[in-house]
C-alpha cells in the first residue's frame, strides 16, 4: 500500500453507511387523464376525488398518499393509487337513502 493512504476502521466504514440515504422506491407517475384511461370507470370522478382530498374529507385521506404535485400540474403515484382503490373496495357499501 503506498504510504499516506488512509484506511477506514470498521467502526468509520459503519458510520459512513448509516449516513447514505436509501434511494426510495421507482415511482410511475400518472396523469389524471392517464389514470382515467387506465381506469375507465373513474371517468369524470377522479378530480372531484382530488378535490375532496385537499379538502381534509375523511373518506379521501388516503388518496393524498398518491398525489404528487410539480408545479401546478397533479400526477397520481401508480401503486399508491391502487392500493388507495383497494382500500376503498373493502369499506362497506353505503345505507340505502330509502
Amino acid at each position: 500500500m503506498p504510504k499516506g493512504t488512509k484506511v477506514a476502521s470498521g467502526a468509520a466504514q459503519t458510520r459512513e453507511a448509516s449516513r447514505r440515504v436509501a434511494e426510495p422506491p421507482p415511482m410511475r407517475l400518472l396523469t389524471v387523464k392517464q389514470a382515467e384511461s387506465a381506469h375507465p370507470a373513474l371517468k369524470g370522478r377522479l378530480r372531484q376525488w382530488i378535490h375532496r382530498a385537499d379538502a381534509n374529507d375523511p373518506e379521501f385521506r388516503d388518496l393524498r398518499a398518491a398525489l404528487v404535485r410539480v408545479g401546478r400540474s397533479v400526477f397520481l403515484d401508480d401503486v399508491n393509487f391502487r392500493v388507495f382503490l383497494y382500500e376503498r373496495s373493502a369499506l362497506p357499501p353505503a345505507p340505502s337513502r330509502r
